[in-house]
């Protein structure tokens, strides 16, 4: 992950480093989107599209923090994998579509990741000493998204859910469920299994929401040169 972000820092869009082969591994695509990502934002910039620093500048070390690196990805397993598929896909999608990026994350969200989007240099270590209780905050932020969701699909309008603070792009938006949800992995170390079941249940719901969201019909016409889709 270092070394893809290194190289993206030194090219341009059009520079070989954004062709892939065909055949690329589930680390690569990732990889690939966050550079991807970065291109876009590059060429946005070009047209006077304002975005946030944390995209632009440090969207590389953002990534890193919350959860998007390698490392992360192999010690949380396979759910994590897809779980960080579905939200780089939509974020693409958010910085496509010249969506308001959320500056500083809203309540329902806990202190703790409200503060974190107030700071400058991104830091995804848990904070020491925090007593926040991740697996009921993040069980009640999964449970509000769905609830969200589930009702926007009965109105088959889901983009209305794009319009909610916690599902846009920029450092207060869908990055802090990312991390909130990393946050409360990190205080799993010692629980056992059954909590275990319940974080990588959670993190299932929000990839299959990601998801969705990646589909509202003001997301599609973004969609058709992903470097993957899901």
């Amino acid at each position: 992950m270092h070394y893809a972000g290194k190289r993206v820092t030194e090219a341009e869009p059009e520079d070989p480093v954004y062709i892939f082969p065909f055949e690329v591994s589930d680390l690569d695509k990732v990889e690939a989107a966050i550079g991807s990502m970065l291109a876009q934002t590059k060429k946005l910039f070009k047209f006077g599209v304002s975005m946030h620093r944390s995209i632009e500048k440090d969207w590389k070390k953002v990534c890193l923090e919350v959860g998007l690196a390698e490392m992360d990805i192999s010690v949380f397993g396979e759910d994590w994998r897809i779980f960080a598929e579905a939200y780089i896909t939509l974020d693409c999608l958010l910085i496509r579509s010249g969506k308001a990026p959320q500056l500083l994350v809203a309540e329902p969200f806990p202190e703790a990741l409200q503060d974190w989007s107030r700071q400058l240099d991104v830091d995804g270590n848990l904070p020491i000493g925090n007593e926040t209780d991740w697996e009921t905050e993040m069980d009640a932020i999964s449970g509000m998204i769905t609830t969200s969701i589930t009702s926007a699909q009965e109105a088959q309008d889901l983009d209305r859910v794009l319009e909610e603070t916690w599902s846009r792009r920029g450092k207060g938006g869908l990055v802090c469920v990312v991390l909130g949800m990393k946050w409360w992995k990190l205080r799993l170390d010692l629980s056992g299994d059954q909590e275990q079941l319940i974080w990588a249940s959670r993190v299932r719901e929000l990839t299959t929401n990601f998801k969705l969201l990646a589909e509202a019909k003001s997301m599609c016409e973004f969609s058709s040169d992903l470097l993957f889709n899901m």
